[in-house]
C-alpha cells in the first residue's frame, strides 16, 4: 500500500495548478524525480529556500497534504515532534498546488494586537480576494492561548467574532460585493456571510502540533474544533519512535456494568507513531553524505552504520521504557546531529592530516633542496679539485723558497744587525757615563738664582752674575 498513490501533482504540463487531473500515480521513480524537480523549483523562487531529502515516504505526506488542500476548506492537524518536516513539506505541497503560505513572525514584541492584524489580512485574503491561502501554524508560535481559540473559532465558522470593527467590515463587504451580487446578494448580513464562506473555501489551516507533554492534550480538549474540523496526519518521524504507552502505565478505565459484563471490548489504540523504513533512513543519510568528499564504497557503508545506530538506539530507548518507564525520544535533530557531527569531525581531521602533510611536505621539500645544493657544492669540489691540487703544489714550493732564502739570507743578516746593535749599545752607554758626569762639573760652577738665570761661584763666597 506505500506505492499506492493518487493525486494531480504529476500533470505537468497543466498551465494552472487547478486545471490538473486527478489519477494514480503508476511510477514511484517518476514520482521521486517530480518531486525533486518541485522542490528546485520552490527554492529557486522561495526567500526560504529548504534542503530536504525527498523519499517515498515523505512523498507519501507531500501527497496527503496536496490532496486536502484541493478540497474547500481542507484543514489539517499535523501531529509529530520537531524537525519530522511538518512544516517544510507543508510548504512543499501549498507550493505544489499553487497556494500562497502565509506564517506570523512571533518575536518578543509579538502581541494579541499583531496577531489579530495577521489573522484579518489572512480573512481578507482569502475571502475578499478570493485566493487560496495556506495558513501554517506551529505549536512554537503559540504565545498566548488566545491564538489558538482564534484558530479553533476560524475552523468552526470561518471568522473571529467582533474582529473587525465596523469601519474594516464596511469595506470588506466592499471587496465581495461584485462577486456576490452575481449570486442575487445584497443586503449587509448576506455579504458577511458569503465573505465568510469564502473564508472557508479558501483558507487552509495546517496546525503543526508536537504530542510530548500534556499541552498538546489540554488544546485540544479546549479547542475541539482543532479536531473535528481536521483531517489528523500523525507523522512517523524516519529519526523518531512513538512508544505505546506499557500496561504498568495505562490509567485504569471503569467501565459501565453492561459493557463490562459484555464479552467485546473495544480495541487496543494503535500506536501513534509507527517505525519508519529503511529506506527513508538510507536516503536520509544518502542524501547528506552526497555533500561529502567520499567515494562509493565508503558512503555505502557509512549509510548502513547510520541505520544501524539508529536501530540500535531504538532499541536501547525500548529497554529503558521497559525497565524504567521513562520515554527517550530520538529526535529528528539527533540523526542529523549525528551526520553533521560525522562531517564536522571528518572535516576537522582531514583539515588535522592535510596540516602535517603540509608540514611533512614543506620538511621534505627543504630537505631536498639541501640535497642539491650539497650536490652543487660537491660538483663544484669536484671540478676545482685539479686547480686545488695545483695550487697546493705552487704554495708548497713557495714555501719552500722561502724556507732557503730565510736560512741563507735572513738569518745571516739577522746575526750581522744583533752585532752592530751591541756594540751600538755599548757606545751608548759610554756617551751617557760622559754626560752624567759633565753635569755633575757643571752643577759644581754653576747655579740656578731662582729666576731662570745662570750665575758662577766664587771663591770668597760672593757670586759673579753672567
Amino acid at each position: 500500500m506505500r506505492r499506492c498513490f493518487f493525486g494531480d501533482y504529476m500533470d505537468v504540463d497543466a498551465e494552472e495548478p487547478s486545471a490538473r487531473r486527478y489519477s494514480e500515480v503508476r511510477d514511484v521513480s517518476a514520482l521521486l524525480s517530480a518531486m525533486e524537480d518541485y522542490l528546485a523549483d520552490h527554492n529557486s523562487v522561495s526567500k526560504r529556500p529548504m534542503n530536504l531529502a525527498m523519499f517515498l515516504f515523505a512523498v507519501e505526506h507531500v501527497s496527503r497534504i496536496c490532496r486536502l488542500l484541493k478540497q474547500p476548506g481542507g484543514n489539517m492537524l499535523l501531529v509529530g515532534v520537531g524537525g519530522s518536516g511538518r512544516q517544510s513539506l507543508s510548504r512543499l505541497a501549498a507550493h505544489i498546488c499553487g497556494m500562497e503560505v502565509f506564517q506570523v513572525e512571533i518575536s518578543k514584541s509579538y502581541t494579541k494586537v499583531e496577531w489579530r492584524d495577521d489573522l484579518r489580512r489572512i480573512l481578507r485574503r482569502a475571502g475578499g480576494e478570493a485566493r487560496p491561502v495556506v495558513f501554517v501554524f506551529s505549536d512554537t508560535q503559540i504565545k498566548d492561548e488566545a491564538f489558538v481559540e482564534d484558530i479553533n473559532n476560524v475552523l468552526n465558522s470561518g471568522e473571529v467574532p467582533n474582529m473587525f470593527p465596523q469601519d474594516e467590515r464596511m469595506q470588506v463587504m466592499e471587496m465581495v460585493r461584485p462577486a456576490a451580487s452575481k449570486l442575487g446578494l445584497e443586503t449587509p448580513l448576506e455579504l458577511w456571510g458569503f465573505f465568510v464562506k469564502q473564508c472557508r473555501s479558501y483558507l487552509h489551516v495546517v496546525l503543526c502540533m508536537s504530542p510530548i507533554g500534556g499541552a498538546f492534550r489540554e488544546r485540544l480538549r479546549q479547542n475541539p474544533s482543532i479536531v473535528n474540523c481536521c483531517t489528523i496526519d500523525w507523522r512517523a518521524s524516519p529519526f523518531h519512535h512513538w512508544y505505546a504507552t506499557p500496561p504498568s502505565h495505562q490509567p485504569t478505565v471503569r467501565l459501565p456494568p453492561l459493557l463490562a459484563a459484555s464479552p467485546f471490548r473495544p480495541p487496543p489504540a494503535p500506536p501513534r507513531f509507527q517505525k519508519w523504513p529503511a529506506d527513508a533512513l538510507a536516503a536520509v543519510a544518502l542524501k547528506f553524505l552526497k555533500e561529502m568528499d567520499l567515494d562509493g564504497a565508503t558512503r555505502a557503508k557509512l549509510v548502513t552504520l547510520c541505520q544501524r545506530l539508529h536501530e540500535e538506539i531504538r532499541r536501547e530507548s525500548d529497554a529503558f521504557l521497559g525497565e524504567l518507564g521513562r520515554y527517550n525520544y530520538v529526535t529528528p535533530t539527533s540523526y542529523l546531529e549525528l551526520i553533521s557531527t560525522f562531517r564536522t569531525l571528518l572535516e576537522a581531521k582531514r583539515a588535522e592530516n592535510t596540516k602535517m602533510k603540509r608540514r611533512y611536505v614543506v620538511g621534505l621539500e627543504k630537505l631536498d633542496g639541501s640535497a642539491q645544493q650539497v650536490a652543487g657544492m660537491q660538483a663544484e669540489l669536484v671540478a676545482l679539485q685539479p686547480q686545488l691540487i695545483k695550487t697546493v703544489g705552487e704554495v708548497e714550493a713557495l714555501m719552500a723558497r722561502i724556507s732557503v732564502e730565510k736560512r741563507d739570507v735572513v738569518e745571516p743578516k739577522a746575526a750581522i744587525v744583533k752585532v752592530d746593535e751591541a756594540k751600538a749599545q755599548e757606545a751608548a752607554d759610554a756617551a751617557k757615563a760622559i754626560k752624567d758626569e759633565c753635569e755633575a762639573d757643571l752643577a759644581e760652577v754653576w747655579m740656578e738664582d731662582g729666576q731662570g738665570r745662570w750665575v758662577g761661584r766664587g771663591e770668597q763666597g760672593h757670586q759673579t752674575r753672567v
